[in-house]
């Protein structure tokens, strides 16, 4: 049992070298468990959750941040595992910031077990897992750059040329 317990505890530490991630613009980020940690698929007191979350920030600007999240997950083979829990669940979030409408989507899959530690179900060990599909958008003729601005005007002149070679508006990444 030692050498499976060392194992996957080097195991964890040695992917978890490798992952990024981006964090939501949520403030109250516990009303979205999926988005907090994929180890909570599952864990609630029904035997279904929905949860959706919205967020629109600095209003000030002119074009303010907004964010949104939509999250579903359920217990499965609850007859079979007694003591433990099982969930699946899914998740919908993105968000737009700025001028440019940084765009973010993301589609996720999360799986988690938990493993009951007492039978009055007070106390679990949990591992969740999530894969996520994302893809950011940039409305790049709709941002203004140093190069466009006309001195003689005293103005941007967003027909010119922006002078940014190599800008990726698309990009899509698992």
């Amino acid at each position: 049992m030692k050498i499976f317990t060392r194992t996957l505890f080097l195991i964890l530490v040695f992917s978890a070298a490798s992952l990024s991630a981006q964090d939501q613009h949520f403030s109250m980020f516990y009303a979205s468990p999926l988005t907090l940690n994929p180890a909570l698929t599952g864990v609630n007191e029904g035997d279904y959750r929905v949860s959706g979350i919205y967020r629109n920030q600095w209003r000030s600007i002119s074009t303010p941040y907004q964010s949104y999240g939509l999250s579903f997950d359920i217990k499965l083979l609850q007859s079979k595992l007694k003591n433990d829990i099982f969930g699946v669940g899914g998740t919908l979030e993105g968000d737009q910031s700025g001028d440019g409408k940084l765009t973010m989507t993301s589609g996720m899959l999360s799986a988690a077990f938990h493993k009951g530690l007492d039978k009055d179900h007070h106390h679990f060990l949990g591992v969740g897992v999530q894969f996520a599909f994302t893809q950011r958008s940039l409305k790049i003729n709709d941002l203004a750059f140093p190069e466009q601005f006309d001195n003689t005007l005293n103005t941007f002149n967003l027909m010119q040329s922006n002078g940014e070679g190599g800008i990726k508006p698309n990009i899509n990444y698992f």
